[in-house]
């Protein structure tokens, strides 16, 4: 959230560019949904096109003016050591003999046929720790589930949470597990938490259900989350409903997305969790096997990358390795059979982006869904 409130009380806003702050607050939002830990935000326009632009592939830095270096051809794909050194990605989860949490194909839910859930946002859960000093501990058989509020990083007290060991919501799918979180800090966990066991498989999904008392709380789905290890601690995220407004205005302008429609987000990272540099990410229509058609209008289907800057930029092709390899769209029809494809050259001999892993995505309608298009490993 630091990042969030620097980048509206920075520069941009100085400089009276308001918009873009606020479509840049979206796009960070649906970032901290699918990584919970985006980096700083430092330039002034989402789509400033000014300075020199370098090749992505030998810099991973901004050019003058803000200009991210996401453009062109997609290069080899390497992620940055904290030095800003590229290196080779790990690929060892996609060698013969490698091990990985496969996420099961799911069923492709119609528009308003969503099992009940007639879910909004997003929120993510990619890593486990233990807890707290001074909060309750977990036993052997059980985790604590801690849900906060994705800006504030707040306990969200009071809310219902689904938990599915299925990983999918599909077919109006019963929850395995159902909590509240914890009012107290005296309540299992702590304020805001709640336990509950481990499920049995490698990945699960879970929902927060929407709450009109404060915190008014929209609806939530996630899914593609690695079970924890026993006795440890599950980061849940959560979000309200007026951010949730404020951010759909500043990407469309409007607090609403087209009816019945999905916004996805999604990352490119290697076996060990790095965020890649020149991952494609590419939204496919299993009817056509064609791309899903964009453009700029308010209902159209619009995707993104960030560049290094932590700015959408439209003109980027691919994406960055610092701070977060993200993209995103919003207006996604949930109608029929899509599937998300990750992409990339995965060495020199590879003259263009070819297909590294894809997941056929759940869909759902007037809801933000994270779903992860490559292989899962205990590191992520």
């Amino acid at each position: 959230m630091w990042n969030v409130i620097r980048m509206l009380g920075g520069p941009c806003a100085e400089a009276g560019h308001r918009m873009d702050a606020l479509r840049t607050r979206a796009t960070l939002a649906l970032a901290l949904m699918v990584a919970a830990s985006i980096a700083s935000a430092e330039g002034c326009s989402s789509k400033s096109t000014s300075g020199t632009s370098k090749d992505a592939g030998h810099d991973t830095s901004t050019g003058e003016g803000g200009v991210t270096l996401c453009q062109g051809a997609a290069p080899v794909l390497m992620w940055a050591d904290p030095s800003g050194t590229l290196q080779p990605p790990d690929w060892s989860c996609y060698e013969d003999g490698g091990t990985w949490a496969s996420p099961p194909t799911p069923f492709v839910t119609d528009a308003g046929d969503d099992g009940g859930t007639d879910a909004t946002p997003d929120a993510p859960a990619d890593e486990t720790s233990t807890p707290e000093a001074g909060m309750p501990e977990a036993s052997a058989q059980q985790d604590i589930f801690q849900l906060t509020d994705f800006t504030t990083h707040a306990p969200a007290p009071g809310a219902t949470v689904d938990i599915f060991f299925g990983n999918t919501l599909a077919g109006g799918a019963s929850p395995d597990v159902t909590g509240v979180t914890s009012t107290t800090d005296a309540g299992p966990g702590g304020l805001g938490a709640f336990l509950f066991a481990p499920p049995p498989a490698p990945v699960f999904g879970y929902r927060v259900h929407s709450q009109t008392t404060t915190p008014a709380l929209q609806e939530v789905i996630q899914l593609d989350n690695l079970t924890p290890a026993p006795g440890t601690l599950f980061p849940g995220n959560s979000i309200t409903t007026s951010e949730y407004e404020t951010l759909i205005a500043g990407v469309l302008g409007t607090a609403h997305t087209a009816p019945g429609t999905a916004v996805i987000v999604a990352g490119a990272r290697d076996c060990a969790s790095h965020e890649l540099l020149g991952g494609v990410l590419s939204l496919i229509d299993d009817a056509t096997g064609q791309p899903v058609p964009t453009g700029t209008g308010a209902t159209d289907v619009q995707e993104s990358y960030f560049g290094t800057d932590n700015f959408p930029h439209p003109e980027c092709t691919h994406t960055v390795s610092s701070p977060i390899a993200l993209w995103s769209a919003i207006n996604v029809p949930v109608g029929g059979s899509l599937t998300l494809q990750f992409l990339g050259r995965m060495s020199a001999s590879d003259s263009a982006p070819t297909l590294i892993d894809q997941r056929k995505l759940e869909l759902y309608g007037d809801i933000i869904m994270i779903e992860r298009p490559y292989r899962l490993t205990p590191l992520q």
